[in-house]
């Protein structure tokens, strides 16, 4: 099967997919919920991952007050979107990738049976995020592997792998763009949801988040000829490229 448009091409071998988005911390989906909505809208089937429950991520609630305010907000942006939200509960900064991590990682990826992961970029600002990167990379290989035990069988492959736009789009250079103008609107509904994370952001560091993906999406519309997109990159090596049958007009 291949979904694509005039703005986005993306290959995949099943009618119906299951995606899962694997993030550093809530709210992180933001960079491509109006893909992952647009996919829900076709038929398909969303699991969003969440590293960490962004327990660190305020200046007087506590991380246990906090982990249940973030994820009863994520539950809330999920519903939006019309995905499945699953949360690993790795302490937000002080994520590393170890044996511990890998196998709750490989265990969602095999749990879930994704046709395509989409995850941070490795160059992406924080070291959550690239650590998330290089630990999903690391785990689509283990899940795979048969003497690898966790709970649930080993899975045959993933078809595909996307790296999502990097915040504020630094040290990133797009393949596909998705055309999402006609889910944004979703997009901003389930970022708003996250409302402790955008009332820290404005607080502390006077950033107006709802403006920040608006002016993001409103940019990769700009470069893809269409008034918001989000923009990817897939990851291509050894045993995770796939011959076309002709070039994607």
């Amino acid at each position: 099967m291949l979904l694509s448009d005039q703005y986005s091409v993306i290959y995949v071998t099943a009618d119906k997919l299951r995606i899962m988005g694997i993030n550093a911390h809530p709210d992180d989906e933001s960079c491509y919920s109006g893909t992952i909505a647009k996919l829900v809208n076709e038929g398909h089937d969303a699991t969003l991952v969440y590293m960490t429950s962004g327990d660190k991520g305020h200046t007087t609630i506590s991380p246990r007050e906090l982990t249940q305010i973030r994820e009863k907000e994520t539950l809330n942006a999920c519903k939006v979107l019309g995905a499945r939200p699953m949360f690993m509960r790795v302490p937000d900064h002080d994520f590393f990738d170890n044996r511990d991590v890998e196998r709750k990682v490989i265990e969602a990826i095999r749990k879930v049976k994704p046709n395509i992961i989409i995850t941070h970029h490795p160059n992406d600002y924080d070291r959550d995020h690239w650590t998330t990167s290089h630990t999903v990379l690391q785990c689509m290989n283990s899940a795979a592997l048969e003497h690898y035990k966790t709970k649930s069988r080993a899975i045959d492959k993933i078809d595909s792998v996307y790296f999502c736009d990097t915040v504020g789009s630094l040290h990133f250079d797009p393949e596909h763009w998705i055309d999402i103008r006609d889910t944004f609107d979703r997009k901003i509904e389930a970022l708003k949801a996250h409302k402790s994370q955008l009332k820290f952001m404005k607080d502390v560091f006077d950033m107006d988040m709802v403006d920040f993906f608006t002016v993001t999406a409103r940019f990769r519309g700009i470069q893809a000829s269409t008034r918001y997109a989000e923009a990817f990159r897939r990851f291509r090596v050894y045993l995770h490229i796939r011959p076309s049958p002709s070039l994607p007009t």
